[in-house]
């Protein structure tokens, strides 16, 4: 069995395909599962995104499932959006979706859930599931006992709920030239999609573009010249266009939003929820503080009514709504928010990726004497606030890479403190 521990991350389990885990890993996978979630007769969920070896994992998770004795229901091809809708309507207790995200087409990797849907993040159980895989050692073979899912049926009844939560009349985005790209499964569904709809998908001249990752989670929006709109606008976009419905609607969003958008919302008397980054932590501060949105700068974005998950499809057709209804491009509405200069989140690589945990703690060590007299903040990773200017710097929670952010209320003032860092963490 090919079986690297490092896998096991902050929110899921992700690596390289054959060098970090392999099909044997799966199957345990599965039997430890089994043991974790004590399932009775309830069913397991299982799908797989479409890179090459997914089916294969998807098989051995099964068979894993099956040798501990467990039941299977099996959806095949899908997004996590659609993953999520049907675990909250097939009496499951617990699922796994075979994925790895946006990360390349070499890695593969397992988001794992549990009671209401709830993503299992380390310091929420898959630190019992590691110990569990750990402590299995014979691999025997069961009876199977897989049930293959309806999976039309369900995908027509995601599509409808979907369109009537958008509250979207059709005629409303007649007009609009939309460019909408992705992986396998999320094309799917918005062919599904259109079928509701006069939109014409374009592939030049086109008004807006919108584009799904490898398990079509994230909504990427992008303006007529293909130039990338930051998440935390559209996440404003959306806030903003809740306060006409909402009176006081709540808002989690990650610690990377600009400081544009958040002087909006304390301007509209929203109430904002700071959150670190990454999904298991977004959703579940969303859970428990019964927020309406909450938002991520890497695109995820997630709704109230899609029990707080993301759902990519419902936030394509809301922003439709937005720009429809007030005939103003994308880089108009979310103009407003533009008063900081922004680096985007900027990638550092390591050039040892041993000893990780000791590198960034010397690393923090560093910016502290550095910037002594900034304010310093340890939600996630470090930040530093001045008046002008910010930055957080902070380990990836998928790869062993820094992650940055910096933003300043000039241009100069922005190119010269992201150069300045970018030095320092490369020291």
């Amino acid at each position: 069995m090919v079986y690297n521990p490092q896998i096991f991350r902050a929110y899921d389990i992700r690596g390289v395909y054959n060098k970090d885990f392999d099909n044997d890993f799966a199957f345990k996978l599965g039997a430890a599962l089994v043991k974790y979630f004590k399932p009775g007769n309830k069913p397991i969920l299982i799908g797989h995104d479409d890179r090459d070896f997914s089916i294969d994992l998807g098989r051995a998770i099964t068979d894993g499932v099956n040798s501990a004795g467990g039941k299977v229901e099996y959806i095949g091809l899908t997004t996590t959006p659609f993953f999520n809708f049907v675990y909250h309507r097939l009496g499951v207790t617990g699922g796994v979706i075979i994925t790895a995200s946006h990360n390349a087409a070499e890695y593969g990797g397992f988001k794992i859930f549990g009671g209401h849907g709830n993503p299992i993040g380390w310091d929420s159980g898959l630190d019992k599931i590691k110990e569990l895989v750990d402590q299995i050692e014979v691999i025997s073979l069961a009876e199977e006992k897989t049930h293959v899912s309806n999976r039309m049926d369900l995908m027509d009844k995601y599509i409808k709920f979907i369109v009537k939560k958008s509250k979207i009349k059709p005629k409303e985005i007649k007009d609009l030239k939309v460019k909408i790209f992705g992986c396998e499964a999320a094309m799917e569904e918005v062919k599904l999609l259109s079928s509701h709809f006069p939109m014409e998908i374009y592939n030049d001249d086109y008004d807006i573009s919108f584009s799904f990752d490898e398990d079509g989670d994230r909504l990427l929006v992008f303006d007529r010249k293909g130039t990338p709109i930051s998440a935390d606008c559209i996440a404003g976009l959306f806030v903003k266009d809740a306060v006409k419905f909402i009176s006081k609607p709540k808002i989690v969003y990650d610690l990377r939003f600009s400081k544009g958008v958040i002087s909006k919302f304390n301007e509209w008397g929203i109430k904002g929820y700071r959150s670190k980054v990454g999904r298991v932590f977004v959703r579940h501060m969303m859970v428990e503080t019964k927020a309406d949105l909450a938002g991520e700068v890497s695109g995820h974005i997630y709704f109230k009514e899609a029990n707080y998950h993301e759902l990519p499809l419902l936030g394509m057709l809301k922003l439709l709504k937005i720009i429809a209804r007030s005939r103003m491009s994308i880089n108009e509405l979310i103009q407003p928010f533009k008063t900081w200069f922004n680096s985007g989140e900027i990638t550092v690589s390591i050039p040892n990726s041993t000893d990780l945990e000791a590198k960034f703690e010397k690393i923090k060590d560093m910016i502290k004497q550095k910037y002594t007299d900034g304010k310093i903040e340890e939600l996630d990773g470090i930040g530093i606030e001045y008046e002008n200017w910010w930055f957080n710097v902070r380990q990836s929670h998928t790869e062993p890479v820094w992650r940055m952010i910096v933003e300043g209320k000039e241009k100069n003032l922005l190119d010269e403190k992201v150069e300045e860092l970018k030095l320092l963490l490369n020291a």
